[in-house]
């Protein structure tokens, strides 16, 4: 059975279609991976129920023994050199 974590990590990667299968569906979360593999989205972070994800160093990542957080939260920098390689 898989972690949670490594489900988190598959969403970015399109491994999990959506469930409405609407067009516009499932196209954020690998959007923001290719920010970061491409290294306009730097050291990038997310909290979501009982994980937290941290996509650069994938052994950071912890599995929280509570699930008192409710949503996503996504955490990442901006730098001058981002935002050149943005544009």
């Amino acid at each position: 059975m898989k972690q949670d974590d490594e489900i988190l990590q598959g969403a970015f990667i399109k491994k999990y279609g959506s469930s409405s299968r609407k067009v516009n569906r499932n196209k954020g979360l690998p959007s923001i991976k290719n920010g970061s593999d491409i290294g306009i989205i730097q050291n990038l972070k997310v909290v979501t129920n009982n994980v937290i994800l941290h996509y650069d160093n994938e052994f950071k990542s912890e599995l929280l023994d509570k699930h008192e957080f409710r949503g996503t939260l996504y955490r990442w920098e901006v730098t001058a050199n981002t935002i050149l390689k943005a544009s």
